[in-house]
């Protein structure tokens, strides 16, 4: 029988980092109190993965996160981490202009409530350097190689993907777009992380497991995503596409899924 105590431990560290930075926000939102928050509460809840991950490098013997940070990698990997999200945003804006018969304005791109900058290259850092660092550290830094030992990809995947969902739990109490998700828009959320969860582990994968293309890609992807000028029409089709290409990965890609225990580190 497979032990899973160590990814326990790591869910548990994970999410007790986050949802206790995120919890005032829940508090003051849905009980109209002004308890104190830390400074960016919402980027900051993003590091608990990669808080967690800090912990088991010391708490395990055979793992350090400083070892997921490689940069010699196939230049596939760097193409799907950097240029795959920024050729989705360009579609969605070509696909949105051509419907609405007016080019789409860019004044906004990346801004949301959270950050209170026009400076598109902050924008960016930030996104890279909290969602990005923040979780792929801990989900394709840690968890998936961990679980990749132990299941098969595939659930491997899946596994990774359903602790991710609930991981967002308290984010749907407090963040106004999360919350207007909250009904049938939840299960295209639910299933968009899932497959996001497949074409992410699978970009790990063909990287040797370093995290540099998954948090370059996770911090782009959200820098479109989650801007307030894409009306929500951007981060449909960039996740339409991401869906599209997860569901893809086991049937035309399956021998990149394929990998010796021994390699996995």
């Amino acid at each position: 029988m497979k032990n899973f105590t160590k990814e326990i431990i790591f869910i548990f560290i994970t999410f007790g980092f986050s949802w206790i930075v995120w919890l005032p926000l829940v508090i003051n939102h849905n009980f109209g109190t002004d308890y104190p928050t830390l400074p960016y509460a919402h980027f900051l809840g993003a590091f608990g993965p990669l808080f967690g991950a800090i912990c088991m490098s010391f708490l395990q013997k055979d793992f350090n996160i400083a070892t997921k940070f490689k940069f010699s990698l196939p230049l596939r990997a760097y193409f799907w981490g950097i240029l795959s999200p920024v050729l989705l945003a360009f579609a969605g804006y070509i696909i949105f202009s051509a419907t609405n018969g007016q080019l789409m304005s860019l004044s906004g791109l990346g801004q949301n409530e959270f950050i209170n900058s026009s400076n598109f290259f902050i924008i960016l850092m930030i996104w890279i350097f909290t969602f990005g660092l923040g979780e792929e550290a801990g989900w394709r830094g840690y968890l998936l190689p961990s679980l990749y030992k132990k299941l098969k990809p595939n659930l491997a995947f899946l596994t990774v993907g359903v602790i991710w969902i609930l991981w967002h739990i308290l984010v749907f109490l407090y963040h106004p777009p999360y919350i207007a998700m909250l009904g049938p828009a939840l299960l295209g959320w639910a299933f968009s992380i899932l497959c996001g969860s497949f074409f992410l582990g699978w970009l790990a994968k063909i990287s040797n497991w370093s995290i540099i293309p998954v948090i370059l890609w996770h911090g782009i992807f959200n820098t479109f995503t989650s801007s307030t000028y894409s009306d929500g029409l951007i981060p449909g089709i960039m996740s339409t596409f991401v869906i599209i290409f997860a569901i893809l990965i086991p049937i035309f890609l399956k021998n990149d899924l394929l990998v010796k225990k021994a390699k996995i580190n």
